[in-house]
């Protein structure tokens, strides 16, 4: 297979620089390899330039084929090969032959060959690479967890994408929604010895680049047996004055109180 020229034009007449320039060698078929990537569920384009003047001045002799990673013939010229609605060969020029893939999923990835059946055989590799959000495919269920003050508390999610994502814990206020950054980066979170004040909700974040990203949240109950609060043991008051006896209970769960006097 030769090499194609692109003659140079000059805009005068005398401009000598230009009269002596070299003719422009064009690549009949661009077989540069590159790689394409996109997210799933979009439309991946795979580019391929052949020179018209190959496969239009000789259609019957010279053919373009779009080869899958499966080494399967997925086109001859502009027609469809497989039983697969979503791919098409589109032609915006005469020299495209652009290999599109509607609804791409991870499944579509690897490695395409354009190939012109030239000698030798013209090949152009693409290797598409398909990136798919972040999923929380499992986590601690259910999602309100409870143990007793000084027990040891293991969350986790397990996420899955293209690439594969990374998980991030929360430590979500309950009064302003506000978050904290708590634990290591993974997916799994551990509280030891926890404690009263650890009783909050807690969000694991899985993230890799590609939106959206996907969370999951908890809320961790910490329960503890009751603790009397006495804000004076002692109270001074005249006969036949009202006074008023004050105490604060903290328990979780909430504690049954009442009062007793002399067994009563």
């Amino acid at each position: 297979m030769g090499m194609g020229v692109e003659f140079v034009e000059c805009e005068e007449w005398m401009d000598v620089d230009c009269l002596y320039k070299k003719p422009k060698e064009i690549k009949p078929f661009d077989d540069t390899p590159m790689t394409i990537t996109v997210v799933s569920g979009t439309t991946a384009l795979l580019p391929c330039e052949v020179d018209p003047n190959i496969t239009e001045m000789n259609p019957d002799m010279y053919r373009v084929v779009w080869v899958n990673p499966l080494e399967t013939v997925v086109s001859m010229q502009e027609r469809r090969l497989l039983n697969d609605m979503r791919i098409s060969v589109e032609r915006l020029r005469t020299r495209d032959w652009n290999l599109h893939i509607r609804n791409v999923s991870v499944t579509d990835a690897g490695v395409y060959k354009c190939q012109l059946n030239v000698n030798p055989v013209g090949n152009k590799h693409i290797t598409l690479v398909v990136h798919e959000p972040p999923r929380i495919v499992e986590h601690t269920s259910p999602a309100i967890v409870k143990k007793r003050e000084g027990d040891t508390v293991e969350i986790y999610c397990n996420a899955t994408g293209t690439p594969q994502p990374t998980v991030r814990w929360f430590r979500v206020n309950k009064r302003d929604d506000s978050r904290d950054r708590v634990g290591n980066t993974g997916e799994s979170l551990v509280i030891h010895n926890i404690s009263r004040s650890c009783a909050d909700f807690y969000e694991c974040i899985a993230d890799n680049g590609v939106q959206p990203s996907m969370s999951q949240k908890f809320e961790v109950i910490v329960n503890y047996k009751p603790e009397v609060v006495l804000g004076n043991t002692r109270l001074n008051q005249a006969l036949g004055k009202d006074t008023v006896l004050d105490c604060e209970v903290y328990a979780s769960p909430v504690a049954a109180a009442w009062w007793q006097h002399k067994d009563r």
